[in-house]
């Protein structure tokens, strides 16, 4: 297993094709009379992540699977976000929420169906 979102595990040739992976730092900027501006650090923004999946017909249910995230990424409870794990192998990485999901569609069976389909979510930790 290379990792799970939620009860979405990834393994086989359900494993993402790209994940990229942010830490950004806040500073507060301090205009003075004479020089240059200073900057103060304040604290850091939570981690994210972009995370590619590439779904097939030939491997798993693509609609089924679109579904499955498409919930994680509605999961609220009493109108507030609530989280799910990230693990990357055994390990938990984070408390993480979905803010946005690229839907892309390679291609689909005559009857309109997802044969094949790329989806870039991005994931950001929940703090």
């Amino acid at each position: 297993m290379m990792g799970q979102l939620g009860d979405v595990v990834f393994e086989n040739l359900k494993e993402p094709t790209n994940l990229n992976a942010t830490k950004s730092f806040t500073y507060a900027r301090h205009p003075v009379i004479s020089g240059e501006t200073k900057l103060q650090r304040t604290g850091e923004e939570p981690q994210s992540w972009n995370l590619t999946i590439r779904l097939h017909a030939s491997f798993c249910n693509v609609e089924e699977e679109m579904d499955k995230l498409y919930s994680l990424a509605n999961n609220l409870e009493d109108g507030e976000p609530s989280p799910v794990p990230f693990f990357l192998g055994e390990e938990l990485v984070a408390e993480v929420v979905i803010e946005s999901i690229q839907e892309q569609v390679k291609k689909t069976f005559p009857d309109g169906k997802i044969l094949e389909a790329v989806l870039t979510l991005q994931l950001t930790e929940f703090v």
